[in-house]
């Protein structure tokens, strides 16, 4: 079987390289599986239609050790399946800033709020209301100030810091719509049940 021949055409600046293309640049580079040995970025970024920049971190991310069972007992090769995993636990870091993060002093101010005063979520966001004191630009609702407090967004602040301990209050009539449907069909009622208002059919 012979060696396969390059095909050489325009590069694309910035690509990500997926798991077949390092599978494919890990043969290209060590001269494996019927491909033509080549290491240099410039002709290697021509073959993946990538930029020689991409090429060169990309086998600076998978180079590792190999060892050898004969002189000089160890090698230098790119590993296709070390750099996948390493970018793959690189993308879990990536992804744009919340924007709890770009406002420091908002949050602090939150913190101060929940801890010292003992503000619930919704005292707070009033209260920054109030006191106009929100970035420009920015107004969250309460269920986002609860995601960043359930994310550690509020330092020092958790769940537990709130009032209720993050408990949303019950809607004031969703109780009694409950007692009464249970008490038409018959149902128990916090361990009662009430026949007077039953068809005698039950009875």
């Amino acid at each position: 079987m012979g060696r396969r021949k390059l095909t050489l055409g325009r590069h694309c600046k910035g690509s990500h390289f997926t798991w077949g293309e390092r599978l494919k640049l890990q043969y290209h580079y060590a001269g494996s599986n019927g491909y033509s040995k080549e290491r240099s970025p410039t002709v290697l970024g021509i073959v993946f239609h990538k930029s020689a920049k991409t090429i060169s971190r990309e086998l600076q991310r998978g180079m590792g050790e190999h060892v050898l069972a004969d002189i000089p007992f160890s090698r230098t090769e790119y590993n296709a399946d070390h750099a996948q995993i390493d970018a793959e636990e690189k993308m879990k870091y990536k992804g744009p800033s919340p924007k709890s993060g770009r406002h420091y002093a908002l949050v602090q101010r939150m913190s101060l709020l929940i801890l010292k005063h003992k503000y619930s979520p919704y005292a707070v966001l009033k209260t920054l209301d109030k006191d106009e004191t929100w970035p420009e630009g920015l107004r969250i609702c309460e269920k986002t100030l609860y995601n960043w407090i359930g994310a550690s967004d509020i330092p020092s602040v958790t769940i537990g810091d709130l009032p209720r301990k993050g408990r949303l209050k019950r809607k004031k009539g969703a109780f009694d719509r409950v007692c009464k449907f249970s008490c038409v069909t018959g149902f128990l009622t916090h361990g009662k049940i009430y026949p007077h208002i039953l068809p005698k059919v039950y009875l």
